[in-house]
C-alpha cells in the first residue's frame, strides 16, 4: 500500500513543472507534471516526489487526520 501525503501548492515554478507545497510544517518541492499547473492553495496527494492527485480541502482534511494504523510481522 501507498501512503500519500496532502500538501499544499505554495508557489508554482515558472515552467510550470514544478511547484513548492507545504503542510503542517513540511515543504516539499514537487513535480507537477501530472496534474498540471496550479493555483496556490491547491491542494494535492503527494507521493514519491510528484503530486499525483487534485484534492479538496475536506478530502485533504481528511486524509490528514484519517488515523493509520501500521503492523509489523
Amino acid at each position: 500500500m501507498c501512503i500519500g501525503m496532502p500538501l499544499q501548492v505554495q508557489q508554482m515554478e515558472a515552467d510550470g513543472l514544478g511547484a513548492w507545497c507545504e503542510a503542517d510544517g513540511h515543504r516539499e518541492q514537487l513535480d507537477m507534471r501530472l496534474v498540471g499547473a496550479l493555483p496556490a492553495g491547491t491542494w494535492v496527494l503527494a507521493f514519491m516526489g510528484a503530486a499525483r492527485q487534485v484534492m479538496s480541502p475536506l478530502e485533504a482534511e481528511q486524509r490528514v487526520t484519517f488515523p493509520i494504523e501500521t503492523t509489523m510481522a
